[in-house]
């Protein structure tokens, strides 16, 4: 006890008693704050680009979930939750504004395309489940792959762009080989190498490509020196460059006869 015979040591040990309890009774107000009908939350403030979400399902989401508690006790995470389950909404940010409003950030999905095997995939490669009659391409892929086809089809659709043409359908293969298929049918075999190249090359060859055969049904780039081409309607092949290493698959001139 000679350390309290101190009066140095008694002063030091009052303040902690002291910082101790109004701490305590901090802590105390806070928690009698949450629980009494004070401070309610008077304004939601929402923001985002929304085409998709409307207004009954922003209301919805906002009676279900503000009307717990009030602005310091509503649990801010349920309410992400609440307005993350809408099928079109990909994140929502929840914030306080002092006094008494909410501020909430939503970020409505942007799909790119049908996936084959259900649903829509947004522009970051994610899967969502929502009904569309929005005209999408469709994106064929093994299930992990849909961030893969994605980044191919936004290398893809600009150079098709070029020419005035738009990718309907992308597969891409268990063995990672890349085929197009154009909205006019055209299908492009595009192999697993260099595909962004090789493309490029056939686009660049194009206009002449089209002043040879006015309609494309089928355009086979896995050749490391040219590409072969299929008229529509039409069982002759021509090349357009000098073909080597022909690929297994590839469709052979048919024999003329004398």
């Amino acid at each position: 006890m000679r350390l309290l015979a101190n009066p140095v040591h008694r002063l030091w040990l009052s303040n902690v008693l002291l910082a101790l309890s109004l701490s305590g009774a901090l802590i105390g107000a806070v928690i009698l704050l949450g629980k009494l009908p004070v401070l309610p939350i008077n304004q939601v403030r929402i923001r985002g680009n929304l085409q998709h979400v409307t207004q009954a399902d922003l209301n919805a989401v906002s009676l279900k979930y503000l009307q717990e508690g009030n602005f310091i006790s509503a649990d801010l995470v349920r309410i992400q939750a609440g307005f993350e389950s809408l099928p079109w909404v990909r994140k929502a940010v929840i914030r306080r504004a002092w006094p008494n409003r909410l501020d909430i950030s939503l970020e409505e999905q942007k799909p790119v395309a049908r996936w084959a095997a259900g649903g829509l995939v947004n522009d970051k490669g994610e899967r969502f489940m929502v009904q569309t009659s929005q005209q999408l391409p469709i994106f064929y892929g093994a299930e992990g792959t849909e961030k893969e086809v994605v980044a191919g089809y936004k290398e893809f659709q600009p150079l098709i762009q070029s020419v005035g043409h738009s990718i309907a359908a992308i597969n891409l293969s268990s063995r990672r080989a890349w085929t197009l298929k154009l909205e006019d049918g055209l299908q492009m075999e595009l192999g697993r190498e260099s595909v962004k190249e090789r493309l490029g090359s056939f686009i660049a060859t194009y206009s002449r490509a089209m002043q040879a055969i006015k309609s494309l049904q089928y355009v086979d780039l896995r050749y490391p020196n040219g590409f072969v081409i299929q008229a529509r309607d039409a069982m002759p092949v021509a090349t357009l460059a000098p073909v080597k290493n022909k690929p297994k698959s590839t469709v052979k001139k048919p024999k003329t006869t004398a």
